[in-house]
């Protein structure tokens, strides 16, 4: 792990930090607040979850459904970044 300190980044893989993960914290935050099923995937339109309430809390699968399929289209994106942002919108 020092050695990958001490070395240069590659030009090729730069370090980036977002506004994505403040965004899926919004996404379930509206998801939870809506009244309405979550429809993650809008090439999908019959795709959709409703939101339960499992021992006091509200929780809905899309958020995370979205995830892994930007993670599928995107494999590059920060997969720990947004699912850190799934699980604040969850604790807000």
């Amino acid at each position: 792990i020092v050695i990958l300190e001490l070395l240069p980044a590659p030009e090729n893989m730069p370090n980036t930090v977002g506004f994505s993960g403040v965004l899926f914290a919004w996404m379930v935050v509206a998801t939870l607040s809506s009244p309405h099923p979550s429809c993650p995937i809008f090439f999908l339109p019959d795709l959709c979850f409703s939101t339960y309430n499992i021992a006091g809390m509200n929780f809905n699968v899309g958020p995370i459904v979205q995830l892994v399929a930007l993670q599928v289209i995107l494999p590059r994106v920060s997969f720990f970044g947004h699912l850190a942002g799934i699980v604040l919108g969850f604790g807000i």
